[in-house]
């Protein structure tokens, strides 16, 4: 009647190194099995790349959940999620059909064309990009030199949007969703997002004493497209939005439906009042910003108007509850 589950992996003990991956970039697996009759049965497995120096993967929270980047913890409950230093702010997966204005500046738009992955630093501090990577169902090698200052956002579209050639490509892209062209946007990654569930990595790079470049755990969101997570982000217009970037990015407890907003950030911090709790005191002082202050800022689902759908869509869509 009990089980037992690996609960976390320490593989790089070394300070002199930065990073470093078992079986290279793409990491390792542990398998854990156990006699059952005349044979071998499967208890559990893990699954992980390369590491900063003197950090283990553990279950997050303590024992269950997927591995995340934490300190070690030999025999006690798992440390703390280490907080990304870029985080994976906005995915948009399977986008709706391309708007009118957005068909018209070119007529063969289709939905690769419109996904999208965005990424946020809030780490107070620049980070150098060169050699980093995205993986998963999708690969993506950034720039030597590409960086990504402390507060700033950027989105990494299907297509290159500085190649001349993807110039209309561009523009009927940045129609689609009506944001700036000032937004910082890069290009283009090889493959497609899953149309219904798929695991994405965001891996920083270090190079070792050896001159040998290695690439480590910086970020990870693995989406679905069945509840708990957001249902409306998969073909209904939304894409997934990050609610906490010092919160764990791989499940759906993070993750709300939002218009999709590209090189700029369009989360909303549902504790309203600020007191750090979420209870009907926020939806009050959300009714009184909404209707007797009338502001802006509390434009949560972006219509251009701030009225009750602001509030009806963060008491259904954020809250995942229903009025009354």
């Amino acid at each position: 009647g009990g089980y037992v589950v690996v609960t976390e992996a320490l593989f790089n003990s070394d300070a002199a190194n930065d990073a470093f991956a078992l079986d290279g970039d793409d990491g390792d697996d542990v398998w854990l099995s156990a006699p059952s009759g005349d044979s071998i049965g499967f208890v559990d497995d893990v699954h992980f790349g390369g590491s900063r120096n003197s950090e283990s993967f553990s279950r997050q929270t303590n024992g269950v959940g997927f591995l995340w980047p934490s300190t070690p913890s030999l025999n006690a409950a798992n440390g703390a999620a280490r907080s990304p230093q870029v985080v994976i702010s906005e995915l948009h997966y399977n986008p709706a059909e391309p708007t009118q204005e957005a068909v018209r500046i070119l007529s063969n738009l289709d939905g690769n064309d419109l996904e999208f992955i965005e990424l946020h630093n809030p780490s107070g501090r620049p980070v150098d990009l060169s050699q980093w990577r995205i993986r998963g169902g999708i690969e993506f090698d950034f720039d030597e030199g590409l960086r990504l200052d402390s507060n700033e956002t950027l989105a990494v579209l299907s297509f290159n949007p500085d190649n001349p050639r993807n110039a209309e490509r561009r523009a009927a892209f940045l129609a689609n969703y009506g944001v700036e062209s000032a937004v910082t946007l890069i290009g283009g990654y090889d493959g497609s997002l899953n149309n219904s569930q798929e695991s994405i990595r965001l891996q920083a790079a270090a190079v070792t004493e050896e001159g040998t470049t290695v690439h480590y755990f910086e970020d990870r969101v693995v989406y679905d497209d069945v509840q708990p997570w957001p249902e409306s982000a998969d073909g209904g217009g939304n894409a997934l939005g990050r609610q906490d970037f010092s919160g764990i990015g791989t499940g759906p407890q993070n993750w709300i439906a939002q218009q999709p907003s590209p090189g700029s950030l369009g989360l909303v911090n549902i504790d309203i009042n600020g007191d750090g709790q979420i209870t009907p005191d926020d939806i009050d002082a959300l009714c009184v910003q909404v209707m007797q202050e009338n502001n802006p800022a509390y434009d949560l689902n972006r219509d251009a108007a701030t009225n009750l759908d602001d509030v009806m869509f963060y008491v259904e869509q954020l809250l995942g509850t229903t009025a009354g």
